[in-house]
């Protein structure tokens, strides 16, 4: 069974003992960066937290730009 626990609380650094990457488009319509900057800051040393400018809530403009082989970097150094 997984078991979540809920980003605002504040057991979310405790529970998180895995490396989380979290990417947001500067423009995204759906949720503000600045969110994905506190859910980074919540979980800690572990989280990578990138910012792409001018893009979307998924990322739409960045897909076919290396944005999939950065991730696929970031993957790889982590997993090593």
């Amino acid at each position: 069974m997984m078991h979540f626990v809920p980003l605002g609380s504040a057991r979310t650094k405790r529970h998180n003992n895995c490396p989380v990457v979290l990417i947001h488009g500067s423009d995204d319509y759906v949720t503000k960066a600045a969110s994905g900057q506190e859910i980074a800051e919540l979980i800690g040393e572990n989280a990578s937290y990138r910012v792409i400018e001018g893009d979307d809530h998924l990322c739409s403009n960045s897909i076919g730009t290396g944005l999939a082989d950065e991730i696929f970097d970031w993957l790889a150094e982590r997993l090593k």
